[in-house]
């Protein structure tokens, strides 16, 4: 009895452990939509004479805390893209996103597997919900002599995948159809902050499900013994 439930609290804490490692990201972000079906969203802002400036992100506090990631570099590339309102396809496939830094915590890299981009649920105009998705999640270690590989960013690489949340506003931007049919361009510029969570294992939550059969079952006889 002893031994089992030891194992249904391991199988439990680590599947929670999997569900609260997060990393806190910070970058500018735009949207133009100009009536064709699509709109251009961008990790950077449009400067005083309307020109694209890419930009990367930061890395704010982490859970555990990891001081760190603290200041290191959130980055996508290409970082611009366009989305389809109507079907949610976007371009280009294969854009890519790092955290951390090369030379003093190692680097995690992975592939944009979808990005999703509506209107809150409150349907407030310039108000969206930001998600993308990252698959093949790898981490690099770091390269300087001497440097200590980060905790938290290995332990996603071992995951292999996340999901990257975040709600934006942008003032008189309108709704994602106001964008999408502008008889002239429309842009806007916001501050993006979000989270990058892990996504549980699906072996490990089914895991997790066996060990609580098998315990509830084990319970339940000793219990018809009585």
């Amino acid at each position: 009895m002893k031994r089992l439930a030891l194992t249904l609290l391991a199988l439990v804490l680590f599947s929670t452990a999997a569900m609260a490692d997060t990393i806190s990201v910070s970058s500018v972000f735009s949207i133009v939509g100009n009536g064709s079906g699509t709109v251009s969203l961008a990790f950077g802002y449009y400067d005083s004479s309307n020109t694209l400036v890419l930009q990367n992100g930061t890395i704010g506090s982490t859970s555990p805390f990891d001081l760190a990631l603290a200041g290191t570099t959130f980055a996508v590339s290409p970082g611009t893209f366009s989305y389809n309102v109507g079907t949610g396809a976007f371009t280009p496939s294969g854009a890519t996103v790092s955290f951390g830094n090369a030379s003093t915590t190692g680097t995690l890299t992975g592939s944009i597997g979808y990005l999703s981009l509506t209107d809150t649920a409150t349907g407030s105009g310039g108000s969206f919900n930001l998600v993308v998705n990252l698959t093949g999640l790898v981490f690099n270690n770091c390269t300087t002599g001497g440097c200590v590989n980060d905790a938290l960013l290995f332990h996603f690489g071992q995951l292999g995948y996340g999901l990257l949340t975040s709600q934006l506003t942008i003032a008189d931007s309108g709704s994602l159809s106001t964008l999408n049919n502008a008889a002239t361009p429309q842009t806007g510029n916001t501050t993006i902050s979000g989270s990058f969570v892990a996504v549980p294992e699906p072996a490990s939550l089914a895991l997790l499900g066996t060990g609580l059969l098998g315990f509830g079952g084990f319970v339940r006889r000793k219990l018809i013994k009585r």
